[in-house]
């Protein structure tokens, strides 16, 4: 009877730990859509040339683990606050994309207001880190909140 005991103590310890959410302290991303938490992990995050010789950061979220995805891009590479805007080819600006669903395109919102934050970068240790919020539009002009955003990644990659 004991052993049964413990081995049905020992199964539920095990359920229990399986069964808990963990988070990566060094790849996650989460933010709030509409005051509602979508938590995952960085699909990517990268720094390059886009376009002539200005340097981009890009943040994605994994859309494989959440069909709510986010992605990000910032003309800099160096700490500090940046707007976000719809307008892509300014320097010291952030510019954005939000999916309810990933695989459906057609119903992309664009970021029209609100701030990107690179709070940590270091392209020797690979760590990218921030926080954004902002609204973000539809071409039916509707409206989502994105809020309290906030990413961590360890696996910075040149492109």
């Amino acid at each position: 009877m004991k052993t049964k005991f413990y081995f049905l103590f020992f199964f539920l310890v095990i359920c229990l730990v399986s069964c808990t959410k963990s988070t990566d302290p060094d790849n996650f991303i989460r933010f709030k859509v509409n005051n509602q938490w979508v938590e995952t992990t960085v699909w990517n995050a990268s720094y390059g040339i886009i376009t002539g010789n200005m340097l981009t950061c890009n943040v994605t979220s994994n859309m494989h683990e959440n069909e709510k995805t986010i992605n990000i891009n910032v003309n800099a590479i160096e700490a500090g606050e940046y707007n976000l805007q719809s307008n892509s080819l300014l320097m010291n600006a952030a510019y954005g994309v939000y999916n309810p669903v990933y695989s459906n395109y057609l119903n992309s919102y664009i970021f029209e207001s609100g701030k990107f934050t690179i709070t940590e970068i270091d392209t020797i240790q690979k760590i990218y880190a921030g926080t954004f919020y902002g609204d973000v539009v539809n071409d039916e002009g509707q409206v989502i909140e994105i809020r309290e955003g906030s990413f961590r990644s360890k696996n910075l990659k040149r492109f």
